[in-house]
């Protein structure tokens, strides 16, 4: 695989990554707001709250494994 092709699947991936990380928050902090907002009326459900937990998680990790492909492709 072409180093630039590496390069630029580690730059998508702190992309998506930094994206998740905006949208849906750093995993440890927000998941409090999302289950003390549950007791509202019209607050998300647990099925929600478990889908943003993951996606946040999911974008905390992103960047961490773009970052590593930006670095194989420029060393390779």
């Amino acid at each position: 695989m072409s180093s630039q092709i590496v390069v630029t699947s580690g730059l998508l991936c702190d992309i998506i990554g930094i994206v998740l990380v905006w949208r849906f928050g750093i995993p440890k902090t927000m998941e409090e707001r999302w289950t003390g907002s549950s007791l509202m009326i019209g607050g998300p459900t647990p099925e929600q709250v478990e889908i943003k937990r993951r996606l946040s998680t999911l974008g905390a990790g992103l960047p961490l494994s773009g970052f590593g492909l930006q670095i194989v492709g420029t060393w390779h």
